[in-house]
Order: C-alpha cells, then sequence, then structure tokens
C-alpha cells in the first residue's frame, strides 16, 4: 500500500480500476430497396457518427456480415426483395437468424399496426420504426447499444486504529474493484474527508478519542456529507446498538468481526443507490448531460489535475445559434427533440474521457481533459459543420440549425472562473459575429 498525504491514512488504489480500451463498433448494415430512403437515413445516421452499407437484398446481407459483425441491422419490413423467391417467404426468419447470432435488428415499416409489430417481435427485433423515419430515435436505440460508461471505482473511506482490520477490509472491497482509504487516527477525519470525497464511509464504533457514533454526527454536520452513507462496524448489534446507531447519523450497524463475504455486497449495494439518486441531481432530466453547477465541479478537479500534471485542458460554451425563432416556429416540443439531438451529437464527436453539460436554454459545455488548443479547435468546428447539416423533422418539413462555441484553453487560463468568464466571451462574440462558427478566447 502507498501512502497518502494524510497523516495516518493508507491510499489502496484498486487494480481492476482500468480495462483496455475496445475498439467501438459503429458499422451499421441497412437493407432498403428505396433509393431516397436509404440515401437520407445513409446521410443522417453519419452525422452521428456511424457508417452504413446499404444493401438490397437478404444474400447480400448474409455476405456481408460473413467476416464482420456489424452493430445492429436495420431491415425495412415493407421492402421488395431483390433475388430469388426463397428470400421473399419468411421476413421474421431472417429477422431471427440475426437475434441467434446477437446481432441486434431494428425494423422499419409504413405499417403501424399491430400485425407486423408482432412479427417482428416473434423475430426478435429490438425495435420498431414507422415512416417517415425519425433518424433520432433510431440513433438513440444504437447509442443504447455501444454504451460502455466509464464508472468510477466506488472510493470507501475505512476509519478504523488497526492496521490489519484496515488491511482485510481493503482486500476484501479490492476485489471488488473499489478504491480504499484506510484512516488511523479519527482525529483527522475531516481534511481526509476533503481530500478523499468517499462514497463511504466504514467505520469502527470503538475509535481512540472519540467513538464512531460522535464521529458520525460531527461528519454530519458537514453539508457536503450529509446523503454519504456511514456503515458502523461493532461487536453490538443488538435493536438498542442499531437504533441508536441511527440517531447519530449511520446507515446500519454490521456485526464484528465483519463477514467478508457480505461486507462488500453491503456497501456497493449502498453506493449503488447514493449515486443512482445523485443523478438525479446533478444530470438534466431531458438531455441526461450534468447540469451547470456539476459542470463546473467538475472544471475545478480537472484545472487542479492540469496543474499537477502540467498537462493541457480545453473549456468550450457551445450553443445552437437562434434557438428562440427556432421554438417560435415549430414549437416547444420540436426543439426540445433539437436540444437531444444536439447533446446526443456532442457525445458522439467527443471523446468518452471528455465532459459534456447543460449549462440551461440551448447552451451547453465542454471539458476536453490533456487537449491541446488546436485539437479542441479542430473537433468544434467538426461538430459546428456536420450538425449544420442534420435535418430535424417537423410535421411535413425538415429544417436545419446551426451551432458555435467559445473556447479557453489551460495554461492560458489558469483558473476555473478565468476559463469559464474567456469561454462565455467568445461564445458572445460568435453570436454576435451571426453565428454558425468558432471563436477562442486568446489573452490579450
Amino acid at each position: 500500500m502507498e501512502r497518502a498525504n494524510a497523516e495516518n491514512a493508507v491510499f489502496s488504489p484498486s487494480t481492476n480500476s482500468v480495462s483496455p480500451k475496445k475498439e467501438e463498433n459503429r458499422w451499421i448494415v441497412l437493407v432498403e430497396d428505396h433509393p431516397e430512403e436509404t440515401e437520407a437515413l445513409v446521410s443522417e445516421l453519419s452525422h452521428f457518427g456511424y457508417s452504413v452499407l446499404a444493401i438490397k437484398e437478404f444474400k447480400a446481407l448474409h455476405d456481408a456480415v460473413k467476416t464482420r459483425s456489424p452493430l445492429a441491422v436495420i431491415l425495412d419490413l415493407d421492402m421488395t426483395f431483390i433475388g430469388d423467391s426463397e428470400e421473399q417467404t419468411d421476413v421474421a426468419s431472417e429477422i431471427s437468424f440475426f437475434s441467434k447470432r446477437d446481432i441486434p435488428v431494428f425494423v422499419i415499416s409504413e405499417r403501424n399496426d399491430l400485425t407486423p409489430r408482432l412479427e417482428s417481435v416473434r423475430g426478435g427485433a429490438k425495435g420498431y420504426f414507422t415512416k417517415p423515419i425519425e433518424p433520432n430515435k433510431i440513433v438513440d436505440k444504437l447509442d443504447e447499444l455501444r454504451t460502455d460508461p466509464i464508472l468510477e471505482p466506488y472510493r470507501i473511506l475505512i476509519v478504523e486504529e488497526n492496521v490489519e482490520a484496515v488491511a482485510k477490509f481493503a482486500s476484501s472491497l479490492h476485489q471488488a474493484g473499489m478504491i480504499t482509504l484506510g484512516l488511523t487516527n479519527p482525529m483527522k477525519v475531516l481534511e481526509t474527508l476533503a481530500q478523499f470525497n468517499p462514497d463511504l464511509i466504514l467505520m469502527n464504533v470503538q475509535l481512540p478519542n472519540c467513538n464512531g457514533m460522535e464521529l458520525a454526527a460531527v461528519i454530519r454536520q458537514q453539508a457536503a456529507y450529509m446523503a454519504t452513507p456511514i456503515l458502523f462496524l461493532s461487536d453490538k448489534t443488538d435493536p438498542e446498538s442499531q437504533l441508536q446507531a441511527i440517531r447519530m447519523g449511520g446507515d446500519d450497524l454490521l456485526p464484528k468481526p465483519a463477514d467478508m463475504k457480505w461486507l462488500a455486497p453491503a456497501v456497493m449495494s449502498r453506493v449503488e443507490r447514493l449515486r443512482f439518486l445523485r443523478s438525479f441531481i446533478v444530470r438534466d432530466p431531458l438531455t441526461g448531460l450534468y447540469l451547470y453547477d456539476a459542470v463546473l465541479e467538475h472544471l475545478d478537479v480537472e484545472v487542479a489535475r492540469a496543474k499537477r500534471r502540467q498537462a493541457p485542458l480545453v473549456f468550450a460554451r457551445v450553443g445552437i445559434d437562434d434557438f428562440k425563432s427556432l421554438n417560435d416556429l415549430y414549437g416547444h416540443h420540436i426543439g426540445d427533440e433539437v436540444l437531444k439531438s444536439f447533446a446526443r451529437f456532442l457525445q458522439q464527436r467527443l471523446r468518452k474521457t471528455d465532459l459534456v453539460g447543460r449549462y440551461g436554454g440551448s447552451e451547453f459545455a465542454a471539458i476536453l481533459s490533456d487537449a491541446e488548443l488546436a485539437q479542441g479547435e479542430k473537433v468544434f468546428d467538426e461538430i459546428r459543420t456536420h450538425f449544420m447539416r442534420v435535418r430535424h423533422p417537423a410535421k411535413n418539413v425538415k429544417f436545419a440549425a446551426t451551432c458555435s462555441a467559445g473556447i479557453a484553453s489551460f495554461p492560458s487560463y489558469i483558473t476555473v472562473n478565468a476559463l469559464a468568464d474567456a469561454a462565455d466571451q467568445a461564445l458572445l462574440e460568435a453570436r454576435q459575429k451571426g453565428g454558425n462558427c468558432i471563436i477562442t478566447a486568446h489573452l490579450i
């Protein structure tokens, strides 16, 4: 174990927290015999980073997937297949053919009645879309298939004076992929909390200088840790002791010596619930992106990290141009769809390690860690160029929207406030120039 900066603390990184990066599969096969519909769908999906092979017959479809497995197959249920008569007999069996090989199939059709939907479900189709096709709905499903979220390992603070007990608990939690910090001097708990920011505190009731329940009461006085789960370890687990633990701010009282078989599941269940509840607080319900305050908190962490590592960082403010006019012209429902489409577009075009958030209204923000300014300028100009080509459906028409971005970088701007203000001003300048452009903030 490696010593942390906090006195009497032992930092133990999980050996399972990093996994090899997998090559992303964005290859889609579209089976469709209407040239105009094919061209429109291929074009829209390509804007969101998907590569589409369009074919007209099942034989060619089978040949295409012999050597390479697509992320999904999109099949037009209404098409007249080009080929021999056997290919025209049973569409459901073709859907089943790919479903059994773990290749998801999505069906598109002009029909909206129950019969074709039942046919597709019986074959194992993962989705059914009626014409005219709204590409953003298909993109939603494709995104779900390739979503492999980067989950931060759970961070557990162990407050226990016995170093051997700390090592025992840490070993059990490490095997479940968690990171632990062992604190043997409870008088250092406040600075250790600020340094480590745990998802859960595992605490012995019997501690030197104070008991665990008193310490929990002090922790609960800190607003930042009001919701952090606290699990007590004690050799007294009678109902009165359980009630006393809850009164003093604990979530549960586990018997000591702890059963290592149940320790990790007990910890994980509580952290999972906490993170789930937190997601409703820090994420925008419309787009699923981080909200304004959460973006700034992450920016604060990334700036501190960039300073320690002397690494570059890019912060961008991005907005849809003249969004009010879009709402006035097409309605707020369509405006919401454009916002969701743009949020998805940003996530698709940025790296998984980049953070994207919604500032409110039609404005978004992105943090690109370990990115040079030139890299950020190129990425957001590509986003601007491709987004303006996307066609958004509204009643019987389709329309385009544009976006602008203001970019600031570290170390040109060395504080969170300086970065945010510079990006704000750059976005304002982009809009004053008429929008559909990228402006980079430069120190005068």
